[in-house]
């Protein structure tokens, strides 16, 4: 005897809602919602067949065609599935029966970001001006107090512009006594400030001001470099090893875009260079140090979070080349430091690597819409990614070069 799911009418899909196959399964985009989804192969199968207009018994058959399980079970995960479906309001049917309910696995919801918006006209500047350019944005920095310079500029002279003229912004660092204030714009962003934290303060207020002054897709936490295959980006949780194996790669051959931030322009989704020093950790510096000598003994910054960093410097002649529209992504790597492992590159699925990639997703400046996000996995869809398992540094260097294309 049928059950009563296979005798009701067909499901019908909810408005608003459209499904991107994407590797062996599929995204499921909810406009209202502002939600991304992963729906499994099993999964999609089922919903581009509720798509086709077919009712739970045809949907059973097709799975158990699909996937060899017995019709039995085929029905009953057909059930669970529209059953798990309309209550989150993705379908509108007229019952299910009972039977195992396997919800769709939710993709991270990407936080929400500011548009971009122009500063106002920066005062003039009292002091000597070291003139810095990071993305589109002209920074005029004005240093008081000797200490205070020479915390600060070494880890920004590989962003300063020749060009004079007023800048866009003007950063003023003051001295208060034995401490400083950062005033943007005549604005005050920072007071009663150690000298040591100078440096922290001011590299995250030109970070976020240039951001802020620029339109992009989405904000990703990664790494970036630059090889004759493309742009790779090395998204990644604090502790991954993410700056480290970035270092090291710009060290070994590729070009520098950026150690933090990777913004996806908004057209090309290409990737434009935000190239700040390399941040590093404790616990990173030995094994950076055979790579950069002279990293021990650069300045320790206290950050706002409480962690000690050094600002390591991008080499001479690293930095990528700014382009219109960005560089091309060719692929991601999404790095796991585990000591005394040997290196190995593990293929993802696009899809489990888009689920990834959110993750390390900051922002995103404007509401999704389905074309921007046909737009995002359409660029999945091209790109290579792996789970990269590293221990010796100079071994991961070394098996990443041929993939990336080093330079030399």
């Amino acid at each position: 005897m049928a059950s009563p799911a296979a005798r009701c009418a067909p499901p019908r899909r909810a408005p608003g809602l459209r499904l991107f196959v994407l590797g062996s399964g599929g995204v499921l985009f909810a406009a209202d919602r502002q939600e991304i989804h992963a729906l499994d192969a099993p999964g999609t199968l089922l919903w581009l067949g509720l798509e086709s207009g077919a009712g739970p018994a045809e949907l059973a058959r097709l799975l158990a065609e699909r996937s060899g399980c017995g019709a039995r079970l085929a029905l009953r995960r057909v059930e669970g599935a529209l059953r798990a479906w309309t209550r989150r309001g993705w379908i509108r049917t007229g019952g299910a029966g009972e039977g195992r309910t396997d919800p769709p696995r939710p993709l991270r919801r990407p936080a929400a970001g500011r548009s971009p918006r122009p500063h106002s006209a920066p005062r003039t500047a009292r002091g000597r001006v070291y003139r810095a350019h990071l993305l589109s944005t002209r920074f005029d920095l004005v240093v008081e107090g000797a200490a205070a310079r020479a915390r600060l500029l070494p880890a920004l002279r590989h962003l300063e512009r020749s060009r004079r003229g007023a800048g866009d912004v003007l950063v003023e660092v003051r001295r208060t006594g034995s401490r400083h204030a950062v005033v943007v714009d005549g604005v005050a962003v920072g007071s009663q400030i150690a000298t040591d934290a100078i440096a922290p303060v001011v590299k995250l207020q030109l970070r976020l001001i240039a951001m802020d002054r620029h339109a992009y897709f989405m904000q990703i936490h990664a790494g970036a470099v630059l090889g004759s295959t493309g742009c790779w980006l090395l998204p990644g949780a604090p502790g991954r090893g993410k700056t480290t194996l970035t270092a090291a790669l710009v060290r070994g051959g590729l070009a520098y875009l950026s150690d933090e931030v990777a913004l996806l322009e908004p057209r090309t989704l290409g990737v434009r260079p935000v190239p700040l020093a390399f941040t590093v950790k404790p616990g990173a510096v030995e094994s950076l140090v055979p790579l950069y000598p002279g990293l021990s003994k650069l300045a320790v910054h206290q950050r706002e979070d409480g962690r000690r960093v050094r600002y390591l410097p991008p080499p001479a002649g690293s930095i990528a080349p700014d382009r219109p529209g960005g560089h091309p992504v060719a692929g991601l790597l999404f790095p796991r430091f585990e000591p005394g492992s040997a290196i190995s590159l593990d293929p993802l699925d696009p899809l489990e690597a888009l689920r990834r990639l959110l993750e390390s997703c900051l922002s995103l400046p404007e509401a999704l819409t389905t074309a921007r996000v046909e737009r995002l996995v359409r660029w999945m869809r091209g790109l290579a990614a792996f789970e990269v398992r590293m221990g010796p540094l100079e071994e991961a260097v070394s098996a990443l070069g041929a993939l990336l294309g080093a330079r030399r």
